[in-house]
């Protein structure tokens, strides 16, 4: 992980994981440096330098190496991350961009559809079918020759680096076989071209990158918290006088206010001569905290009562701001399974280029002649190529994202699914994740209409039932529209066993109560309920907006999942984390298994994130649970009180953490169905060696294998999907 004495660059131009590991182990060769690691999906590289180095003179090296290996870096200062998700955008369309997949798609497609044609061949005379290949051939070559320059620069990015042999050299050599065999057959008057069957399997491959670039763009997601998501702008004074800015554009030395409810924005002082915050999300203390004039304040606190801050940092300089730097820079998480996969690609790669180069030389020596011996390494590379189970691996992950999202998680990082085979040590936030602060609402959507929260608010004072006290939200959307209504005199009802209605003096209603209440009163169809189970539902009008988390059930399905958690993991320690200074305070949890179940408190974000360990997992909700999800093997953030702070490896929209148990079973199948794909793609080569060493295999006849070994590959994975359902 990143610290004070490290170097942070964003390094541009890398596409893929094998550019990402030519830059780390070009880097960590520069004098000076003693230790480097690049996290691919974020795009950053962190340096450590060796002591007494002088950083200026190695940061000079260390972009001279990159700039070496054909990539470019760029420095970070501080507060960079107010900036990151614009500069990680901008990277991402640069690095593989939908033009060239498009472009590529588009020319292969034209090859294979001409060259269908030709292969028919039922009334096509000699003429007709040299022209047929020809034109095959040149949209072939064409989209062949776009789509292989990322792999080429890449492969021989690697070669040079470390003499790597990997699978994007592998990709260009079939790919320029596959041009120069076409177009000598095309040159010397014959009728064959196999650059239609080239230019697919480079398009499938270039999606599959892009897929997989797509993922790992999502995994460092929205970086900078907005922590009132609203377009209305913060009060703010200035040089004398008050005005609306925008959160971006506020400064230090600035005051700004903020009103019960919302979310503080920046640090800061107390000007006000009083005042109230919950600390909740960043300290993990659940109860209101006095404040007088002159304490601190940090964002990410929700104020308990008016408050006048003057900001010490703005965005981008904030505490949580370094949290979210810790966690982007920090070292990409391997496993034992994902590098057996890695060697495994490898293995496959130096394999097939061995096997073609073979074949090759065997009809050299045979006299089969230059076109002879090109068309003899292209069949090569059909029948060896490893690219296969490479082009399969993105599509399983893809699986497996909508089988965990069928059990209720988003899945950010497909790897993590191996590593929850193999976890020593799980790690809790208690509040907020095991233990609820208050009964609060739980949305569905992050936009509502506007006369929302003001019915809720209203509903939440109104009613006498004990369940919506602590539902009022931040009033936030009601003071931004000068046209809201007034809901001063909201009419509340509340019907003893069922739920509570309010209706503004607008018609407006919103329904709070049992599922089958809400539908009734609100006529809903009972269909939209489905996965609302256990917990009161909220409806305005005639749409369903969420439900309502009640602390004591709440409280009971964190027990009933420790209980089921201790049964998955039957030799996993358990430690529950919390800033909660409380003496005893985490007793309700630790007597379910005082053997397994061990509770800290009083501690901070730092001292969280230092007691994690290898193989472990870390569950919380909290901004102060940035760094310890980091560290963490695997990383799980619960609710949506916190949403795209910083990368973690699943997202859990619902409270009750028993919805995520099901994950575990699944990583087991996610585990097996690949390793047994991975066979399969090993016994495909071993019994190809032997077809092709006897010359029993054609250009076509190979292209033919390679469809048909892809399509049972693929039919392996697809028992991902269904594996989503063996977990529930």
């Amino acid at each position: 992980m990143a610290n004070e004495d490290s170097l942070v660059y964003f390094v541009s131009g890398m596409w893929c994981g094998t550019c990402a590991k030519t830059v780390e182990t070009r880097v960590s060769s520069v004098p000076g440096v003693r230790a480097a690691g690049v996290n691919f999906p974020s795009k950053l590289l962190v340096v450590e330098t060796a002591p007494g180095a002088d950083a200026a003179e190695v940061d000079s090296r260390i972009e001279a190496a990159i700039s070496d290996t054909g990539f470019a870096a760029r420095k970070q200062a501080p507060g960079w991350v107010r900036t990151f998700q614009a500069d990680l955008e901008a990277e991402q369309d640069r690095s593989l961009s939908n033009l060239r997949v498009a472009w590529v798609w588009f020319l292969a497609m034209w090859s294979s559809m001409i060259a269908f044609a030709d292969y028919l061949g039922e009334g096509i005379g000699p003429a007709e079918a040299y022209r047929l290949s020809f034109a095959s051939g040149i949209f072939g070559v064409l989209a062949i020759s776009v789509g292989i320059v990322p792999y080429a620069k890449s492969g021989f990015r690697a070669l040079r680096a470390n003499g790597r042999l990997t699978l994007d050299l592998f990709i260009f050599l079939g790919g320029l076989s596959a041009s120069v065999f076409t177009a000598m057959c095309l040159w010397t008057g014959r009728a064959v071209s196999y650059a239609d069957s080239g230019a697919m399997i480079v398009a499938i491959l270039l999606l599959a990158k892009k897929i997989e670039a797509s993922l790992a763009r999502r995994v460092s997601g929205t970086i900078v918290f907005e922590v009132n998501r609203r377009s209305a702008p913060v009060p703010t004074f200035r040089d004398g006088e008050w005005f609306e800015a925008e959160a971006s554009q506020v400064r230090r030395g600035d005051r700004v206010r903020v009103a019960p409810g919302e979310t503080v924005g920046f640090d800061g002082t107390l000007v006000s001569e009083v005042g109230s915050v919950n600390r909740h999300l960043v300290t993990g203390e659940d109860a209101a905290v006095g404040l007088k004039r002159g304490d601190a304040v940090l964002a990410g606190s929700i104020a308990g009562s008016p408050l006048e801050l003057s900001v010490a940092e703005p965005l981008g300089h904030r505490k949580i701001d370094r949290w979210t730097e810790a966690a982007l820079a920090a070292e990409s998480r391997g496993h034992p399974y994902a590098r057996l996969f890695a060697k495994i690609e490898n293995g496959l790669t130096a394999g097939a280029l061995v096997g073609a180069l073979g074949i090759a030389l065997l009809q050299w020596e045979r006299g089969a002649g230059v076109r002879g011996t090109i068309e003899s390494f292209f069949v090569g590379v059909l029948v060896f190529c490893p690219c296969l189970f490479a082009s399969v691996l993105p599509l399983s992950k893809q699986m497996a994202h909508l089988a965990v999202f069928r059990l209720g998680a988003i899945m950010n990082r497909a790897e993590a699914l191996f590593d929850l085979g193999e976890l020593e040590r799980v790690y809790l936030d208690k509040t907020g994740t095991l233990e609820a602060v208050e009964s609060y609402f739980l949305g569905f959507d992050l936009e509502t209409p506007a006369a929302f929260d003001g019915l809720l608010s209203a509903l939440a004072s109104g009613s006498r039932h004990p369940i919506l006290a602590g539902l009022a939200p931040a009033p936030s959307s009601v003071r931004a529209d000068p046209g809201a209504a007034d809901f001063s005199a909201v009419e509340v009802v509340d019907v003893a066993g069922e739920g509570a209605v309010a209706r503004s003096s607008a018609g407006d209603a919103l329904y709070v109560g049992r599922p089958d209440f809400v539908v009734r009163r609100a006529g809903i169809p009972a269909s939209a309920l489905s996965g609302t189970e256990g917990y009161p539902v909220v409806a305005y009008g005639k749409r369903l907006m969420g439900r309502v988390v009640v602390k004591g059930a709440f409280d009971e399905n964190s027990r009933a999942f420790l209980r089921s958690l201790l049964r998955v993991l039957p030799r996993a320690e358990i430690e529950i984390l919390s800033g909660d200074p409380r003496l005893g305070a985490g007793s309700e949890f630790t007597s379910l298994d005082p053997a397994r179940i061990r509770y800290f408190g009083n501690l901070t974000p730092e001292e969280k994130a230092a007691r994690i360990g290898d193989r472990s997992l870390y569950v919380g909700d909290g901004l102060n649970d940035t760094l310890a999800l980091a560290r963490a093997t695997v990383s799980c953030r619960v609710g949506q009180r916190i949403l795209g702070l910083a990368p973690v490896d699943f997202e859990m929209r619902s409270p009750d953490l028993r919805a995520f148990l099901p994950v575990f079973l699944y990583a087991r199948r996610f585990r097996s169905v690949l390793i047994q794909t991975g066979v399969l793609a090993l016994v495909y080569n071993v019994v190809a060696l032997g077809l092709a060493a006897s010359g029993r295999f054609t250009p076509l006849g190979a292209a033919v294998a390679m469809l048909a070994s892809f399509a049972v590959l693929l039919g392996s994975s697809l028992r991902l999907l269904a594996a989503g359902e063996a977990g529930t």
